[in-house]
Formats: structure tokens, C-alpha cells, sequence
């Protein structure tokens, strides 16, 4: 996994979700993204960059519905 890494920082109505993607440089290697809202992680790995922060992302969103219940 390359040395690369990305912070995103998205506003919400609860807070602000952290995405931190880390890899995925050079083109084709894999690379891993965490997802935080709230002192709750998520982590997901994969190779396509896109899909693996919207995997974070929704993975994220389903653990926050399931506590919610």
C-alpha cells in the first residue's frame, strides 16, 4: 500500500462525518478508507477508490440506523 493519504471532512446534521482514505497510489494498488461520525469507526478495503469511500460511507450509515433501533 502506498505512503498516500486523503482526509475528507463532510459536514452532516449530526456532526462531521471524517473520511480518511489511505493507498490507492500508484494506479491499481489497493487501499483502505475509515470512516468516523461520532467516536464510531468504520473500515473498508478494497483497489477502486470511488467505490471503496462510498462502501465507507454506506457501511457508516447502516451501523447508525441499526443503533439507532
Amino acid at each position: 500500500m502506498g505512503k498516500r493519504m486523503d482526509m475528507f471532512f463532510l459536514p452532516s446534521q449530526h456532526g462531521t462525518i471524517k473520511l480518511f482514505v489511505y493507498g490507492f497510489h500508484p494506479l491499481g494498488n489497493g487501499g483502505q478508507v475509515y470512516a468516523e461520525l461520532n467516536g464510531i469507526t468504520v473500515k473498508v478495503k478494497g483497489f477502486q477508490r470511488k467505490r471503496v469511500i462510498v462502501r465507507a460511507l454506506r457501511k457508516l450509515h447502516e451501523l447508525l440506523l441499526n443503533q439507532e433501533q
